[in-house]
């Protein structure tokens, strides 16, 4: 777990600002997860170029009908 404090000190121009915010987050996420992720979206990529390819093949590279 991790603290951190931060502090602002008042300023014109930030009195002259109508909203001030600031926001830290902090968050851990398991490698593994990380992982399984990066493959998955990485399968369902390839997958879907390989689609896109031969959706392009058979429109692209259509042989011209007899007239």
């Amino acid at each position: 777990m991790y603290d951190v404090a931060v502090m602002v000190e008042p300023s014109e121009e930030m009195a002259k600002l109508d909203n001030t915010s600031v926001n830290f987050h902090i968050a851990f996420v398991n490698p593994d997860f990380t992982a399984y992720q990066i493959l998955f979206r990485a399968f369902f990529c390839i997958g879907s170029l390989l689609i896109l390819c031969l959706y392009c093949t058979k429109v692209l590279c259509r042989l011209p009908t007899k007239l």
